[in-house]
């Protein structure tokens, strides 16, 4: 990524308490197989279906000093099937323009009943993020554009929901966008920088999510059982993570 200007170091601290997630009428969302067709998401609340294994992307436009804050749920069964315990039945990774990862977590169970995990709030984007000495999470957060959010669902939940996985999506943006560096050239083909529509919906965002009041947030994952082609490659890769983060001691 090419820049014409930088801009001041990263914003060294910032609120990490999770917006209180939005409520209301689910849109439906349709997401990609990887980033190149990942579906939009704004801030509200979206409903999805998922195959079996699948794993589905979606784009979230981030200018810079916004954080994103995500959250996934699964319903209760239909016909109040209890099965038995699901491990890691639903989880999401989040990657940012350059396709570098930069969230991944546990994976989330399921017995039947509503289960939901969520992404910690990111850092807000910032350029000097990455030169700071600082985890991984906050140095991905240096570049303003499309955000991705990769959902995935266990093969065996089918067994819950043989007709589809439905996922509810719960999005916000919070803060509205800063000055920051300007792309050398129009990037926005790529996912790098916002348009100039998509800078004018994250401010109004944003501004409507600061207003929303906090409350505890909680992690989330990333799951392994990826499609093939990139959601493959980015499932193995989150895989290995987690296997590691578990033991006793990123696509096209």
């Amino acid at each position: 990524v090419v820049y014409k200007r930088q801009t001041p170091p990263s914003p060294g601290s910032w609120d990490t308490r999770p917006p209180a997630p939005p409520t209301g009428t689910a849109r439906q969302a349709a997401g990609g197989t990887g980033f190149r067709d990942a579906g939009p998401l704004s801030p509200g609340v979206w409903r999805t279906r998922l195959k079996p294994g699948e794993t589905r992307f979606f784009r979230i436009p981030l200018d810079w000093g916004q954080q994103l804050y995500a959250e996934t749920e699964l319903p209760d069964a239909p016909g109040g099937k209890r099965l038995g315990p699901l491990g890691d039945a639903l989880g999401a990774g989040l990657y940012n323009p350059a396709r570098g990862l930069v969230q991944y977590g546990r994976f989330t169970s399921y017995g039947g009943t509503r289960a939901t995990e969520a992404l910690d709030l990111t850092a807000p984007v910032a350029y000097g993020n990455r030169y700071a000495r600082a985890k991984a999470a906050v140095a991905a957060m240096s570049v303003s554009g499309q955000y991705y959010l990769a959902v995935t669902v266990h093969p065996d939940a089918g067994r819950y929901f043989p007709d589809g996985v439905p996922v509810t999506l719960r999005i916000s943006v919070r803060g509205g966008g800063q000055p920051g560096p300007e792309y050398d050239g129009d990037g926005t083909g790529d996912g790098f920088g916002l348009s100039r529509q998509d800078r004018r919906a994250t401010a109004e965002n944003g501004t409507a999510a600061e207003r929303e009041g906090d409350h505890a947030g909680r992690r989330a994952v990333a799951y392994a059982g990826f499609g093939a082609g990139t959601a493959l490659l980015a499932g193995l890769a989150l895989w290995t993570l987690a296997t590691r983060r578990r033991a006793p001691s990123a696509p096209d």
